[in-house]
């Protein structure tokens, strides 16, 4: 068996680094370089976002008292994640925030906004939506 040259063993070991998975729920997974959101829209396909494009991100844990859903999701500890790119927001659960939150903190970069909002401050129907386990995209309007 012929050895890849230095170079190239060093780029795939890399490669394999940058994909290695750091935090993982049944809602999201966190590698070096992404973010995979599950259960995009209803439509069991994952959201990839490149870490670099996250311009502000947004948690609060989620309060069955700002809703009348009831779901299998709100029986846990979960809180509400919304990530904005500045193109785009994309609201989705997490199982275990203060993990979450403390590796984004050192995966993103400092000029990126982590506040402490709800969801049903940035749009209502959305925060329905995540209460139920879904991850959404959320328009500005309500």
């Amino acid at each position: 068996m012929m050895a890849l040259p230095p170079a190239l063993d060093a780029l795939n070991i890399e490669q394999q680094k940058a994909q290695s998975v750091l935090y993982e729920d049944e809602f999201c997974r966190v590698t070096k370089k992404y973010l995979i959101v599950m259960n995009y829209d209803f439509w069991a396909k994952n959201k990839v976002i490149p870490l670099n494009e996250i311009r502000a991100l947004y948690y609060a844990k989620q309060n069955l008292s700002e809703s009348n859903l009831v779901s299998y999701a709100n029986t846990r500890n979960l809180y509400t994640i919304v990530i904005d790119t500045g193109k785009k927001k994309i609201g989705f659960a997490i199982a275990r925030p203060e993990e979450f939150l403390d590796l984004v903190r050192v995966l993103l970069s400092c000029r990126v906004q982590i506040k402490n909002k709800c969801i049903s401050e940035i749009n209502p129907k959305a925060h329905r939506m995540v209460l139920a386990g879904s991850a959404v995209s959320i328009s500005s309007a309500a």
